[in-house]
């Protein structure tokens, strides 16, 4: 009988430095393309450049964390930055460069809890490990 597959969740880093206060992040791959079509029908496909889309999600602590900060300075600075993830698939992925180009924050006074969202788009990954 084969062992069973481990499932655990991967960190991100952002130019090395693992974001502490994430909660959880979703990662795209696009390659974009477009279908060709001729008299003939269907003939190929437009190869474009692959690229990643990244959001991450993060707790927002009060006295403020110098890897959601150096986001915050990257977005406004139009900086690229090195985001690493964990081990997807026994590989280790890095994306490069990459442009935050939205931070969404979020607080509910009912609960205490406050959120935030950065998007991050820009080159497709290369695999490690």
């Amino acid at each position: 009988m084969a062992a069973p597959d481990i499932v655990k969740v991967f960190n991100l880093y952002v130019d090395g430095s693992k974001v502490g206060t994430a909660t959880g992040s979703e990662s795209t791959i696009d390659a974009p393309g477009e279908v060709q079509i001729t008299a003939d029908g269907v003939s190929a496909r437009a190869q474009g450049v692959p690229t990643s889309k990244i959001t991450l999600n993060t707790v927002v602590t009060f006295g403020g964390k110098a890897n959601t900060q150096k986001l915050v300075q990257a977005l406004l600075n139009n900086t690229p930055l090195k985001l690493t993830q964990g081990v997807v698939d026994g590989k280790i992925r890095e994306y490069y460069p990459m442009w935050c180009h939205s931070e969404k924050l979020s607080g509910e006074f009912a609960s205490g809890k406050a959120t935030g969202a950065y998007d991050f788009e820009g080159a497709a990954p290369t695999f490690t490990g």
